[in-house]
């Protein structure tokens, strides 16, 4: 569903799956990035939300994860699998995010999951920014 110009909401409870978290895709003019990412369970139909709007699931650059908790960015090893993507996140979700921490990530206590071990490649910090042509993010952290 595109949103703004070059800004389309590709998953969430109703869109891709009950789990899923909100799921953004930004086209940046210099490469898509997804804002979180959403489940393992979601992930085939994030993946065809995507080809709908006429984009190629392995063109994804980055995942921005907003917090390490498993409906936001649980999916981020399938999606580095698919398309080499980097993640990004803040140091407090590191830990458990590479470690496959299903507590401290609420994969096993809501979702009786068990959270995908995955490298966190790229740190977030509050006040960060990143420009590219059709936008600048503008990291604001709320913990």
């Amino acid at each position: 569903m595109k949103l703004l110009p070059h800004f389309y909401q590709i998953g969430g409870s109703n869109q891709s799956h009950f789990y899923d978290a909100s799921v953004y895709l930004l086209d940046t003019g210099a490469g898509l990035i997804l804002l979180d990412c959403g489940t393992p369970d979601g992930f085939e139909k994030l993946r065809d939300n995507m080809r709908v709007l006429g984009f190629e699931p392995n063109k994804v650059q980055a995942i921005f994860g907003t917090h390490g908790h498993y409906d936001h960015v649980g999916g981020a090893a399938l999606w580095k699998n698919e398309s080499r993507c980097a993640l990004y996140l803040h140091e407090a979700d590191r830990t458990a995010v590479e470690n496959g921490d299903s507590a401290q990530t609420t994969a096993a206590l809501l979702y009786d999951r068990a959270f995908p071990p995955t490298p966190v490649d790229e740190l977030l910090q509050d006040g960060q920014r990143f420009s590219y042509p059709h936008c600048v993010i503008e990291l604001m952290h709320t913990p």
